[in-house]
C-alpha cells in the first residue's frame, strides 16, 4: 500500500501529497522502508526542481534527515547509498565520501559505488593517491579482458593516472578500452591517447595516433594544430611545417598556428619566413610570438 502513496505523492501537490504520506507511513509494516521511500522521493523531487523552490519544508535537508532515520533502523547498503547521493547533491562532498565509503565496506559495494566514492573524493579535495585506488576497485569489478561495460570506469582511471603523472599506466587503460569496444573509437579518443603517449615519450604510438585523429575528422583545425606541435616536438620540422599550413588553409586568422609555424621555420634555419609568420601571428594579438620576436631581434 505504502507505493499506492509514495506514486499519488509524486503525481498530486503539496498538501495533498504531504497527507497521503503520512498514510503511507500508517500503514508501512517496515519504517526504514516508509523513510528510504520519503527520502528518495524528495531526493528525486528536489533534483527535478532546477532553479524552482522546493515546497513547504520538501527539500534536500528534509530528504537526509528522512534516510538518516531509515539508516538508524537498518543499516543497509540501498540506504547508504542515497544518503551519499543527497549528501552529494547538497555538495557535501566529504560527508559523501563517508557514506560511499561504508557502502563500499557492504555486500552491496559495486563499480558504480566505488566511482561514486573516487568523484567524491575528487571534489572534496582529497589524494589522488587515494583516488585511484578507489578506480582500482571500480575496474577490478570487471573481468579481463574487459568488455563495454567496464570502459567508463577505465576511462576515469585513465584520466586520474594522467593527472596523477602515470601515463604509461594511463595509456594501458586507453589500449584496454580500445580492445573493449574492438577498436570502434572516434578521433577524440586518438587525440586523448597521444597525449599521454608523449608524456611518456611513446613517440611513434603518439604520432600514429595522431594521424588516425585528423584522417577521421580532417577539418577540425585543433587536431592539425595537435598535430603541428606533436611533430614539432619531435623534430619532424617538415612536417610540423604541413601539418601547420594545413591549419591555415582551414583557418586563415589562426594566430597559434602562424606562430608555431614561424617558430618551426627559424628551427628550418628559414629566418625571413619564421619572422613574417611571427609577425602575422603578433599582428592577430599572440603576445608570445611578439615575446619570440623581441629575443630574435635582440
Amino acid at each position: 500500500a505504502s507505493d499506492v502513496y509514495k506514486r499519488q505523492a509524486q503525481e498530486g501537490q503539496g498538501a495533498e501529497a504531504e497527507k497521503d504520506l503520512q498514510e503511507m507511513f500508517k500503514v508501512a509494516t517496515k519504517k526504514e522502508e516508509a523513510h528510504y521511500n520519503m527520502a528518495k522521493l524528495l531526493y528525486d523531487y528536489n533534483l527535478g526542481l532546477g532553479d524552482k523552490q522546493p515546497y513547504s519544508d520538501w527539500n534536500f535537508d528534509k530528504a537526509l534527515s528522512e534516510i538518516n532515520e531509515a539508516i538508524a533502523l537498518a543499516p543497509e547498503g540501498l540506504y547508504l547509498q542515497l544518503q551519499g547521493d543527497i549528501y552529494f547533491a547538497m555538495k557535501k562532498y566529504p560527508e559523501a565520501v563517508g557514506s560511499y565509503d561504508a557502502l563500499n565496506k557492504t555486500a552491496f559495494a559495486s563499480a558504480a559505488s566505488f566511482y561514486s566514492e573516487a568523484k567524491a573524493k575528487e571534489l572534496a579535495k582529497a589524494d589522488i593517491k587515494e583516488i585511484i585506488a578507489l578506480m582500482d576497485s571500480a575496474v577490478a569489478k570487471f573481468n579481463e579482458p574487459y568488455g563495454k561495460d567496464a570502459v567508463p570506469y577505465l576511462y576515469e582511471r585513465a584520466r586520474f593516472r594522467s593527472e596523477a603523472g602515470q601515463h604509461r599506466e594511463a595509456v594501458k587503460d586507453y589500449n584496454d578500452i580500445y580492445d573493449a569496444v574492438l577498436g570502434q573509437v572516434g578521433a577524440e579518443f586518438y587525440l586523448t591517447r597521444a597525449h599521454a603517449e608523449m608524456q611518456c615519450r611513446m613517440y611513434q604510438q603518439a604520432i600514429n595516433d595522431i594521424n588516425k585523429t585528423v584522417e577521421l575528422d580532417p577539418q577540425n583545425v585543433e587536431y592539425w594544430l595537435e598535430k603541428g606541435g606533436i611533430h614539432l616536438r619531435v623534430n619532424q620540422l617538415d612536417e610540423a611545417v604541413t601539418a601547420l599550413e594545413k591549419v591555415l588553409t582551414l583557418d586563415p586568422k589562426n594566430a597559434v598556428a602562424y606562430r608555431m609555424l614561424g617558430y618551426t621555420q627559424i628551427q628550418q634555419k628559414k629566418d625571413k619566413e619564421g619572422k613574417a609568420n611571427l609577425q602575422k601571428a603578433k599582428e592577430l594579438g599572440d603576445n608570445v610570438a611578439d615575446d619570440l620576436l623581441k629575443k630574435l631581434n635582440k
